[in-house]
């Protein structure tokens, strides 16, 4: 558990977090797209640990091209349909930015990429969960929202999140 407290011109901003224990990947394979022989997705899989409540984020960098971890599309599950069992789910490139129009989640045969998987806490999930809602429906004015993100800082806003992490490397064939 860590905690964070900030104390400027007599203003106290305070948060705590954990960091629980990263989750191996059992499985990481690349799986062609059919329409396009020179793409495809990547695939993960692991065992969710059973009787907790666990959840997960996920990031990818593509080496060469992205300077740094980008979320994945949909970067952020609990283990709600999954507890206790193995889990097969599809892993989408990360992106820097969510409005070019043309997003591409798919990852290029050749590419290698570094994968991030983190183990999160509940609060860190319900700021993210909530964040990529947001970011989801954004522009979509019958969609969004508008909501606060639920935050873990008493005197602020915004998520002080730990990660239990667990870093892969997969070249796309």
């Amino acid at each position: 558990t860590y905690h964070l407290e900030i104390i400027l011109d007599g203003d106290t901003i305070t948060a705590q977090t954990t960091i629980p224990a990263a989750v191996p990947l059992q499985t990481i394979r690349f799986e062609h797209d059919k329409a396009d022989s020179t793409k495809g997705f990547i695939w993960v899989g692991f065992n969710d640990p059973a009787n907790d409540n666990n959840y997960y984020r996920s990031f990818t960098m593509i080496q060469g091209k992205q300077s740094q971890y980008y979320a994945t599309h949909l970067s952020v599950i609990d283990d709600a349909s999954f507890n206790g069992k193995y889990i097969e789910f599809p892993l989408y490139r990360g992106l820097n930015t969510n409005t070019d129009k043309k997003i591409d989640f798919r990852y290029n045969v050749g590419d290698t990429i570094a994968i991030k998987i983190c183990s999160i806490d509940k609060a860190s999930f319900n700021f993210w969960s909530d964040y990529e809602r947001e970011m989801l429906n954004a522009g979509n004015p019958f969609g969004a929202e508008g909501q606060n993100l639920q935050s873990n800082i008493n005197g602020g806003i915004g998520i002080w999140c730990g990660y239990g992490q667990s870093i892969y490397r997969i070249i796309s064939k």
